[in-house]
C-alpha cells in the first residue's frame, strides 16, 4: 500500500497536462487546464468558412460542455519562429469521446461568427442599397461579427434586391458572387479578434 496522498495522482497528472509547456493551447471559458489540445486539424479556404476539429484531453470525465457551446476560444499553435499563430472562433459542437480511467477525450468544433448566418432564414426586400451596404444591414443583426469591408471598386446600387427563404450566409454568399466579390477570415494575433475582409 502507498502512503501517497489520493490527491498525488491527479496533481501530477495535472502538472503533465499543464498547457504552459505545449506547442498547442487552447484559451475557453473553462479553467486553464481542462482541455489540453492533443490534435487539431484546420480547414481554411478564401471565400468560405474556416472549421477547426480539436480533440482535447482533460483530468475531469465531467465537463459542463454546455457551458462551452457557443463560447468564443482561441487555439494558438507554435510556430518554428517561436511566434503563435492563432484562430479565434465559436464552439459549434463539444462532444464527449469517453475515458481511459485517467484522462477523458473531448472533440470541438470551433467555426467562425460567420457560420451563425446560418442559422437564420429570412424574406426582405432592399431598394437602392449596394450589395455592400446590403450585407453590412445583415451583419449589423449580429453582435458578434468582427469584419472589415476593403473593394477596389464602388458596387453598383440595386433597384431592388430580394431574400427569399435564404439563410443570411447564403444571401450574403450569393451577393458576393454576383458582384465578384470574394473575402477572406483573418484572425488578429494579439487583440483576440477575427476579421472578415
Amino acid at each position: 500500500m502507498s502512503n501517497l496522498p489520493a490527491a498525488v495522482p491527479q496533481a501530477v497528472l495535472g502538472a503533465l497536462l499543464g498547457q504552459q509547456t505545449r506547442q498547442i493551447t487552447l484559451e475557453t471559458a473553462l479553467a486553464s487546464d481542462n482541455l489540453v489540445v492533443e490534435r487539431f486539424t484546420a480547414t481554411e479556404a478564401v471565400s468560405a468558412s474556416f472549421v477547426l476539429h480539436i480533440d482535447c484531453l482533460s483530468p475531469s470525465a465531467h465537463l459542463d460542455t454546455a457551458k462551452l457551446a457557443s463560447q468564443e476560444v482561441t487555439l494558438r499553435l507554435m510556430q518554428g519562429d517561436g511566434k503563435r499563430r492563432a484562430w479565434h472562433g465559436y464552439v459549434a459542437d463539444c462532444a464527449s469521446l469517453g475515458g481511459d480511467g485517467g484522462l477523458a477525450r473531448y472533440r470541438l468544433r470551433v467555426v467562425p461568427w460567420l457560420d451563425r448566418l446560418r442559422t437564420r432564414s429570412d424574406c426582405f426586400v432592399y431598394q437602392d442599397k449596394t450589395a455592400l451596404e446590403i450585407i453590412d444591414d445583415v451583419f449589423s443583426e449580429y453582435p458578434t461579427a468582427h469584419y472589415k469591408i476593403a473593394t477596389t471598386q464602388p458596387c453598383a446600387k440595386r433597384s431592388i434586391c430580394c431574400q427569399y427563404r435564404e439563410t443570411d450566409y447564403a444571401f450574403v454568399m450569393r451577393l458576393l458572387a454576383e458582384e465578384g466579390l470574394s473575402f477572406r477570415i483573418e484572425h488578429e494575433q494579439s487583440d483576440d479578434k477575427q476579421q472578415q475582409g
